[in-house]
């Protein structure tokens, strides 16, 4: 078993301020063509955490009560990692965001906590080890960043110190994007973000949760969800925030918008 301390351990202790900065620069670098749209943001925070943290790849979720979806992966292989997490109701990151606790888990802590979904890891996937670390998403709701690795080996060179700043960076940048959806907003108590306070904040996380509803229900990458979530929005004279909105509380059939 791969214990927390092990890893803090043998990992290099680097100033906040640095590991702050080339997580920015990771991020900013991590926009292309296919992941521009603002709406994909939790993509690029994905491949900025993988790449700043050493990882092979890297996952955001979100987890309210029952309801969790993945957010945003690094790439392709990962997506489906963090697919087969939600398609089966177990893994780490679940863990990790309804406990709101670090889990490290390597190959053997892997298929002891989570077999069903390890067996799929395994045989789908090269990922041998994962390290979720929960994740504020919003007031109400939790989620995780998963870094997935393919040699255990490797899972002690990652610094867990590190990948705490990473995750607050990435908290961090998803609020910021909310507070933007509705810049006029005011705080009603001077301590509550603005954002917190308005429909339109919440309409930009239903987004987010729409996309990794879609990925998990059709098996797509993360831009697909998003063209079919517009196309059909587009379709019925709606808007995407009104789509996802109606996506996320049941009133639309997720099976009616097949691709």
């Amino acid at each position: 078993m791969v214990e927390p301390e092990d890893i803090a351990a043998s990992a290099e202790l680097r100033p906040v301020a640095a590991v702050a900065a080339e997580f920015r620069a990771a991020w900013a670098g991590a926009r292309d063509p296919q992941t521009a749209d603002p709406d994909l943001l939790p993509v690029r925070l994905a491949r900025a955490a993988a790449d700043v943290l050493g990882a092979d790849g890297a996952g955001i979720s979100f987890y309210e009560d029952d309801f969790r979806v993945p957010l945003g992966a690094s790439d392709e292989m990962t997506t489906l990692a963090e697919r087969l997490q939600f398609t089966q109701g177990q893994g780490p990151c679940l863990d990790a965001a309804r406990t709101q606790r670090l889990s490290v888990s390597d190959a053997d802590d892997l298929q002891r906590g989570w077999p069903e979904f390890t067996e799929e890891l395994f045989t789908l996937t090269p990922f041998r080890a994962i390290i979720a670390l929960p994740l504020m998403v919003t007031d109400k709701a939790t989620g995780a960043l998963d870094l997935f690795i393919v040699d255990p080996a490797r899972i002690r060179e990652v610094s867990l110190s590190d990948a705490y700043l990473v995750t607050q960076q990435v908290s961090d940048v998803l609020n910021v994007a909310q507070a933007l959806a509705d810049p006029e907003a005011e705080s009603t108590d001077g301590m509550t973000p603005a954002w917190l306070n308005t429909s339109t904040a919440h309409d930009r996380t239903y987004v987010w949760v729409a996309i990794g509803m879609l990925m998990t229900k059709f098996r797509l990458t993360s831009s697909d969800a998003l063209a079919l979530l517009r196309a059909h929005a587009y379709g019925h004279g709606e808007t995407v925030d009104h789509t996802s909105a109606e996506l996320v509380a049941g009133r639309l059939d997720v099976a009616g918008l097949q691709p």
